[in-house]
This record gives C-alpha cells, sequence and structure tokens, in this order.
C-alpha cells in the first residue's frame, strides 16, 4: 500500500532542497485532471504519469475520452 506523506514533511524536503540550490517545485495540491490527448494512449499514459500522480477516476476519464479501455492500463502494469 502506499501513503503520501504529511504536507509538513513534504515543506521540509522542499526547503533542504531549496538550501542545496535543488531545482525543485512545491505541489501539494490536486492539479485537475485535464490531461494533452495524442492519439497513443499508452505513450500518453506513460508521459502523463511520469512527471504527474494520476487517479484512477482521472485514468478511467482519460480512457474514455481517447476511446480506450482500462485493459490498456492492466497491460502497462503488468509489464
Amino acid at each position: 500500500m502506499v501513503t503520501y506523506p504529511e504536507e509538513q514533511t513534504v515543506n521540509i524536503t522542499y526547503q533542504i532542497f531549496n538550501e542545496h540550490a535543488v531545482n525543485t517545485e512545491y505541489l501539494i495540491g490536486y492539479e485537475g485532471d485535464e490531461f494533452a490527448y495524442t492519439g497513443d494512449i499508452e505513450a500518453d499514459i506513460l508521459s502523463i504519469t511520469s512527471v504527474h500522480p494520476m487517479r484512477e477516476d482521472a485514468v478511467r476519464d482519460y480512457l474514455k475520452k481517447a476511446h480506450g479501455n482500462f485493459s490498456i492500463v492492466e497491460k502497462l502494469m503488468a509489464s
């Protein structure tokens, strides 16, 4: 089971990175679920999730808009 850190932990980590000149963004709020679609569902999902977490409902909405189904995600998770 994956859990997320408390906001205070994220803030402390950000401050440490900032003190050591590590270019870091502080993103703690949900950014929404409007994702670009290029026509390659697998590549799009991999691209999005490489930099942005997606909730399951957002993935399902994306698949619906892209005319895909959840088997694509299951295939990616298996590989």
